[in-house]
């Protein structure tokens, strides 16, 4: 999506490091907050909600004391994770549209296929949506399969942006290693100009 973006090899570096720091400092602090609030860690895993797999319920309602005070946080956390689950299907799916577009999926013309009347990929939506759902299920079957998958998305989103980061990086810090596209020799070139 960074060619519909003005000034883009200043503007996609700039924003993908900003976000980097910024939400790892915004994690620990949560991480160093939930941790200096949590009293017994052991009886936050075996509560009702511990072993469901939300043991931050029971540590926001040992923390505040209150059951008004912890539904709030709790409401806090939903409406977060609904965010965010509104934000990672529209990504993914715009990212499906595209690769569709590109001819780069099967059925790559159903998912470029954009609807007359609303204007959005309805068809990638809805295989994203799906997708989505079938994943969330394996969390019927195993707890730990679901949470290895996740695990596994997880680490390799953090690996592209910390290998998208290094190659920016040291683009910045050797001026000159790295050539345009519109200066490579048409008969001799080499993967390193590429990147």
């Amino acid at each position: 999506m960074a060619e519909e973006i003005h000034s883009a090899n200043i503007v996609i570096p700039w924003c993908m490091l900003t976000t980097t720091l910024l939400n790892g400092v915004l994690g620990f602090a949560m991480l160093l907050a939930i941790l200096f609030v949590t009293t017994d860690i052991s009886s936050a895993l075996t509560s009702p909600t511990g072993t469901l797999g939300f043991p931050f319920m029971q540590i926001f309602y040992t923390a505040t004391n209150t059951l008004p005070g912890a539904s709030a946080m709790i409401s806090i956390v939903i409406i977060m994770d609904i965010c965010a689950a509104i934000a990672f299907l529209a990504t993914s799916s715009r990212i499906v549209f595209a690769f569709g577009r590109d001819k780069g999926l099967p059925f790559w013309r159903t998912m470029a296929t954009v609807q007359d009347d609303s204007a959005i990929p309805l068809y990638a939506i809805m295989v994203m949506a799906l997708v989505s759902c079938v994943i969330g299920l394996i969390n019927i079957g195993s707890a730990i399969a679901f949470n290895a998958i996740i695990s596994v998305g997880v680490s390799s989103l953090y690996a592209s942006y910390v290998f998208t980061e290094a190659l920016l990086l040291w683009h910045r810090c050797t001026p000159g290693s790295i050539q345009h596209a519109r200066n490579i020799n048409k008969e001799n070139w080499h993967a390193k100009e590429l990147v």
